[in-house]
């Protein structure tokens, strides 16, 4: 699946989410539930959805836990003039440790990062033909 595919799937998957709790939200309205306890029930069952998503999450990413160590440590390509490569392998090292010691501060960056890119036809532009080579 592409990375396009897959940003398509969860931002599609996300508005179906938002009709369906709506139409949970009106049919127990419909039942003769009052408004205050329709809502909380779609609340509540919004919540019990997420917390099983993200357990879900936590025993996948468990088991690839190993294989991303191992992964996350390139060793030196050849000779000493392909500097870059070493430098990209250690920045790409320390935005994963960063990343993964401050979870909320890099989902906030990547919002805004997200954000700037969909603002500007130019951005988008440039990350579509960077894509595509």
């Amino acid at each position: 699946m592409s990375l396009a595919a897959a940003v398509a799937a969860i931002i599609l998957s996300s508005i179906a989410a938002v009709f369906i709790c709506g139409a949970l939200y009106l049919y127990l309205v419909s039942v003769a539930a009052a408004p205050a306890l329709a809502a909380l029930l779609v609340g509540l069952a919004t919540m019990t959805a997420v917390g099983s998503i993200i357990l879900a999450l936590a025993i996948m990413s468990q088991r690839r836990a190993h294989d991303r160590r191992i992964c996350a440590v390139p060793t030196p390509v050849g000779p000493a003039d392909d500097v870059a490569t070493n430098l990209g392998g250690w920045a790409g090292r320390e935005f994963t440790l960063l990343a993964q010691a401050h979870p909320y501060y890099a989902s906030v960056l990547a919002l805004l990062g997200g954000l700037a890119i969909g603002r500007s036809s130019d951005l988008r532009n440039v990350l579509r033909k960077t894509l595509q080579s």
